[in-house]
């Protein structure tokens, strides 16, 4: 229940942020899950906080302050959407690891999908607009993908730990870029390009480190 309200929350936000800013920056600033995940592991499941991690979550702070552009340091809404949205994720993302343990992906998934429907149902209650066929079609499509990806991260957290797992979302900036400029055309910011790296690099440096720690 209580991962299913935070993903609920999280994915309210990231869309609200997705509505207001390039799909290349907020897939950039979602890079800093791991780092928020991270911080989360330590307060609720007592991993242990060490001066390299503390190194990491400084870094990746870093990288995501270029990201927002530092010429304009104001923080937008929909900037402060998706960073809500990331923490929101960071804990669940800890919740799942924990039901991991003993749950299987399907499981996890299903639960997942029972209990956020009724919930999401009821916040469209306010905005509800019967979808079209093609609409309809897209959320099809949306779901299933949504879906298919839960069942790819749950077992990715069955087999290996969260810093060694997201590393590997870095590879989503780059998808969203071609798509945001093929779809929507959108040419991502120079900032994007610079603070991305900065926030890969912390969290590949945690990953790395903590791999080393581990037989």
């Amino acid at each position: 229940m209580i991962r299913s309200v935070l993903n609920i929350g999280a994915l309210l936000t990231y869309f609200v942020g997705l509505s207001l800013e390039p799909l290349a920056k907020v897939v950039a600033l979602s890079l800093t899950v791991p780092l928020f995940a991270s911080l989360v592991a330590v307060v609720f499941l007592r991993e242990p906080m060490n001066l390299r991690r503390w190194i990491a979550m400084g870094i990746g702070f870093a990288g995501a302050l270029v990201i927002l552009d530092p010429a304009n340091p104001s923080l937008s809404l929909g900037a402060s959407m998706v960073l809500v949205s990331n923490v929101l994720w960071a804990v669940a993302l800890n919740i799942i690891k924990s039901l991991a343990r003993t749950e299987t992906s399907v499981t996890i998934s299903l639960y997942a999908a029972i209990l956020m429907a009724p919930m999401a149902g009821v916040a469209a209650l306010f905005v509800w607009q019967t979808p079209t066929a093609v609409q309809l079609a897209w959320l099809v499509g949306i779901g299933v993908l949504g879906s298919i990806a839960q069942l790819c991260l749950s077992q990715a957290l069955r087999e290996a730990d969260v810093t060694l797992v997201l590393p590997i979302d870095f590879t989503k900036v780059v998808w969203a870029s071609l798509i945001g400029y093929a779809a929507f055309g959108q040419v991502p910011d120079v900032w994007i390009f610079v603070g991305a790296p900065i926030i890969f690099g912390a969290v590949f440096y945690n990953a790395w480190s903590e791999r080393r720690r581990s037989p």
